[in-house]
């Protein structure tokens, strides 16, 4: 089911790579990254709004420090698309309509600073490095 839903998210979006939208290396998004996108993001709801603040490069960076796990660019916003989140385009990136909670940004001087995973985030994370 998960390489079904993964084709047919590049067979929508035919410039989408492992590393993001238009990128001249042209290798396909990893099915085993993509699942583990699709598990992260499907914890998070989906606002009215897409979120300029978070692109899908900075998310997937959340996504990594929490689950201890490397995702392309790719494989994220597949996930996301395929998951029904809105987007738009940015360069080889993307903004979604994800909520907030997903940045981790708690509202510090610093938009590295204070970060914090949802606890179910860090328990998926756990269990997906278990396996």
């Amino acid at each position: 089911m998960m390489q079904h839903d993964l084709d047919q998210v590049l067979k929508q979006h035919p410039t989408l790579t492992a590393f993001g939208f238009d990128m001249k290396e042209n290798r396909q998004a990893k099915l085993s990254e993509f699942e583990a996108s699709i598990e992260w993001l499907s914890q998070f709801d989906k606002t009215k709004t897409i979120r300029r603040h978070s692109s899908s490069y900075g998310l997937k960076h959340v996504m990594e420090w929490a689950s201890g796990t490397y995702v392309a660019n790719g494989a994220f916003i597949a996930a996301a698309i395929c998951l029904g989140f809105a987007f738009e385009q940015h360069g080889p990136n993307a903004y979604f309509n994800i909520s907030k909670r997903a940045t981790g940004w708690r509202g510090a001087a610093s938009p590295n600073a204070y970060y914090s995973i949802p606890k179910r985030a860090a328990r998926v994370a756990k269990a997906s490095i278990a396996e």
